[in-house]
């Protein structure tokens, strides 16, 4: 309901033209549309800051349309769940803003300049987890966070972009979980092990921890370690970009990536404990 609305009901009460109770029912009406299959509430973004999503299944394709016609003219944006690509199709021809992540089978539209909220990290454990993966990640940008998907890879170098994401999505999960333990939500923080990742490779014969990207570029060997603060592998993918390595040399490779790990597990430690006297 826009002010000058409100300012309308309030006004007739005052005047004595429009009874309270009445008053606080129309007041209640505005901001739900009734499209006589479904009652869309279009204000909901004012009151909850994220407006209504559309969950596709049980809707026939005139529905969705009408929907996601009422929600574009309403607040330029929306958000369509579980909706199969040929079910998407129709309307991405007949609404040019739309867009459709396939993997999460995610229909939506926003205003670009709303990328502005916090990072959030979202990581995935194999291929089969993607598609919730990345439904999550597209909330999270349609919510303004500025998402960081790291889903399994089949080849090392893929991954060396993403070691810094999961150390750091580690120390912010770690640093929410304090915080809710502090609440009272939890009796302790949920929290097993640490978590980093760190890249490690053989650039001229010389096992190195952490390559930037021009020794990457000419690695003999590329591999990312994930490991807990423990000492126990999560994850440890290994290339040879030209002639293949040895036990020895892998040997060399881990253990510099462990001692990396072990550095990262001192700085998160560090950055938790910061953010608990904040």
């Amino acid at each position: 309901m826009k002010r000058n609305e409100f300012q309308e009901v309030l006004e007739a009460v005052a005047a004595g033209q429009l009874g309270v109770d009445e008053a606080i029912d129309r007041l209640r009406a505005q901001g739900v549309e009734d499209l006589g299959f479904a009652r869309l509430d279009t204000d909901r973004e004012r009151r909850t800051g994220m407006a209504e999503a559309i969950f596709a299944p049980g809707k026939t394709d005139e529905q969705l349309a009408v929907i996601v016609e009422r929600c574009l003219d309403a607040h330029g944006k929306v958000l369509v769940t579980r909706l199969e690509e040929e079910r998407a199709n129709p309307l991405l021809e007949r609404f040019d803003q739309l867009r459709y992540h396939s993997a999460g089978r995610i229909l939506e539209a926003r205003p670009d300049s709303e990328l502005n909220g916090s990072p959030v990290g979202v990581v995935s454990a194999g291929t089969s987890d993607l598609p919730v993966a990345e439904e999550a990640a597209v909330v999270l940008e349609h919510l303004g966070s500025r998402e960081d998907l790291a889903q399994d890879r089949t080849t090392s170098h893929q991954l060396d972009a993403r070691t810094a994401s999961i150390t750091g999505a580690w120390t912010a999960l770690a640093v929410a979980l304090h915080r809710l333990t502090a609440q009272g939500s939890f009796e302790q923080a949920p929290i097993l092990d640490r978590v980093a990742a760190v890249s490690v490779g053989i650039v001229d014969g010389v096992p190195l921890l952490d390559l930037p990207y021009e020794e990457d570029a000419r690695a003999e060997v590329d591999m990312n370690v994930v490991a807990t603060g423990g000492g126990k592998f999560v994850e440890v993918q290994g290339t040879a970009e030209g002639e293949p390595f040895d036990r020895e040399q892998l040997t060399a490779m881990t253990g510099l990536a462990m001692g990396g790990i072990a550095e990262l597990g001192r700085i998160q430690d560090k950055a938790i404990a910061a953010a608990a006297e904040r």
